[in-house]
């Protein structure tokens, strides 16, 4: 029979042998990882591995970092690893807003511009070879060069080994005050060939029907189906002062035709921010933005998804399933379903930023947040776009100005799918404010004046308008009848009148001279009416019995002693 300590051997044993799985799973403050990057880039290689270069304001090193995306990421343990280091910041300096690009997802990867300790070096494109993790300076390209510039985007056209740049500034040295200049509107791409050494380089002739684009930096581009989508960004007012481009228009290049346009977006617009990431949906023809730096006061940073489908250009406010932190002066890349995302700041202290040195993962099949990918994962092929956006037929003529001109840019059109009674999210929340506010005003209105009629019907009417109400005979008797065959009166007196007819009032049975207009001559007067209506147009040459008798009646209405005074 075996004995408890053999079972207990057996237990200890266990543990050792799993201990070193256990140990290699959980990071400790020795595993290696980035930190403090922001503005930095990314490009992957063969799409299993994803490059880190540049963000961080180090003085006198410069490294690379790659993520394995053959592993299943953990985002308490990314599988990072540091790839290149150097001290010699002659040949590569470090750097913030510069650009990273793959053209033909190979094992070949170019660095440049940006600002720098030494923008010299950092404007020349440099080559990293990820078999040899070292960098290589290639040949010039054919064409010339590109002037430098700060705050571009570079993206990828795989299909046909080109690589597109698109806007910028002048650049800025480290620990220097530099002076905001220029904003580029021009477009450049670069040319590849099958040795990642041979490249050329062209400046695009951009044709514009509604004016002269405008130069921009910091934004976003994104192609879909051959068309590039310049998003939100920066563009120079004067020297040393900038525009926020917010997310009311978006600008689309065609790479085939170079035709530009910048039209109205339409939808839930986001509001209005900056150092946010865009990736290509996974769809096939939407771009989903996350995160950025809010414009209240440029210290709130969000986790805001968007969707904008560029069909149409209609945004949409994505929900998500989970809580992520909020991150700005990042990046972001879509792995198959997942969207990840690292590294730049979560928001500030002060006048400090505060790092954000995690990893996220977004699964946009389900829209939420997840700690891990799956095991064994690989993307599948991607998918085709089921629809395309299709440039507005140009104008008969060329126009210097769009149809729906923006502060910080004149050459916007109108969405023609934008309806005009189409309401923002702004207006939207005053509808939602002002509607019930009318509601309970219509009620308080409908209830006073329900109040007021109650209040007239309860009044008691006033006897005069009653007739009979103070006949003589009702007053001294008390009846509700006639009396002695006489028609029931109402003698309440209204005015006096000389009556100048000396015949007897055959209503009143008085003599003519002073007397008293009271309520049932007049309830008389109205019988006369209705009788009149019996001839509306007479054709006697009489007068109408009302017309006659009052003037008869007031011919002589005076106040009682007049003929005195007279």
């Amino acid at each position: 029979m075996l004995s408890k300590t053999y079972f207990a051997s057996l237990t200890i044993l266990s543990s050792l042998v799993t201990l070193p799985t256990l140990l290699y799973a959980q990071c400790t403050n020795s595993t290696p990882s980035p930190a403090e990057r922001y503005f930095y880039n990314l490009a992957s290689a063969n799409d299993n591995k994803l490059y880190l270069f540049g963000g961080s304001l180090a003085r006198s090193s410069y490294d690379v970092w790659s993520l394995d995306l053959t592993q299943q990421i953990d985002t308490g343990c990314p599988p990072w690893k540091q790839t290149f280091t150097s001290n010699n910041t002659n040949s590569m300096s470090p750097y913030v807003f510069g650009i990273a690009f793959n053209p033909n997802n190979q094992n070949y990867i170019f660095v440049q511009g940006g600002d720098a300790i030494n923008t010299n070096i950092q404007q020349k494109i440099m080559g990293y070879d990820t078999t040899q993790n070292n960098f290589t300076l290639p040949a010039a390209p054919v064409g010339g060069s590109m002037p430098s510039r700060s705050r571009m985007t570079a993206t990828v056209d795989s299909v046909n080994n080109k690589v597109w740049v698109t806007g910028g500034r002048n650049t800025f040295e480290f620990d220097t005050q530099g002076t905001l200049t220029d904003a580029y509107s021009d477009i450049y791409s670069y040319q590849f060939g099958d040795n990642p050494g041979s490249m050329s380089v062209e400046k695009a002739t951009v044709t514009s029907h509604y004016g002269a684009p405008i130069g921009r930096f910091g934004h976003s581009t994104t192609l879909i189906d051959n068309k590039l989508f310049i998003l939100g960004g920066y563009t120079t007012v004067s020297q040393n002062k900038a525009m926020v481009i917010d997310f009311a228009s978006a600008t689309v290049f065609d790479i085939q035709s170079s035709t530009v346009v910048s039209m109205d977006t339409i939808g839930d617009i986001p509001a209005g921010r900056t150092a946010f990431s865009a990736v290509a949906s996974p769809d096939g023809q939407s771009i989903i933005v996350f995160g950025g730096i809010m414009l209240d006061t440029l210290q709130t940073v969000t986790n805001d998804v968007y969707i904008l489908d560029t069909c149409t250009l209609t945004w949409k406010k994505q929900f998500i399933n989970e809580h992520s932190q909020g991150r700005a002066a990042h990046q972001s890349y879509m792995h198959g379903k997942y969207m990840i995302t690292m590294m730049g700041i979560s928001g500030h202290s002060g006048n400090n930023t505060t790092p954000n040195d995690s990893v996220g993962i977004l699964d946009t099949d389900t829209w939420t947040w997840v700690t891990t990918t799956e095991a064994g994962y690989s993307p599948g092929s991607k998918n085709s776009p089921q629809c395309s956006y299709a440039f507005p037929s140009p104008p008969a003529e060329d126009r210097v100005i769009g149809t729906s001109p923006k502060t910080y840019d004149n050459t916007v059109i109108s969405n023609p799918l934008a309806s005009h009674d189409e309401l923002t999210s702004p207006e939207k929340g005053g509808i939602g404010v002002a509607v019930p506010l009318f509601v309970i005003a219509c009620l308080g209105a409908a209830f006073f004046f329900y109040r007021r009629r109650q209040r007239n019907k309860s009044r008691q009417l006033n006897p005069r308008w009653m007739p009979g109400a103070l006949s003589s005979s009702n007053a001294m008797s008390g009846s509700t009848g006639a009396t002695d065959g006489h028609q029931q009166r109402n003698d309440y007196p209204l005015f006096t009148y000389n009556n100048n007819n000396n015949n007897t009032d055959t209503t009143t049975n008085q003599q003519g001279g002073l007397r008293t207009y009271t309520a049932t001559d007049h309830d008389q007067w109205e019988r006369q009416l209705i009788q009149d209506n019996e001839r509306p147009q007479p054709d006697d040459d009489k007068a109408m019995t009302r017309h006659e008798d009052i003037w008869t009646r007031m011919r002589g209405l005076h106040a009682p002693g007049d003929e005195e005074r007279h």
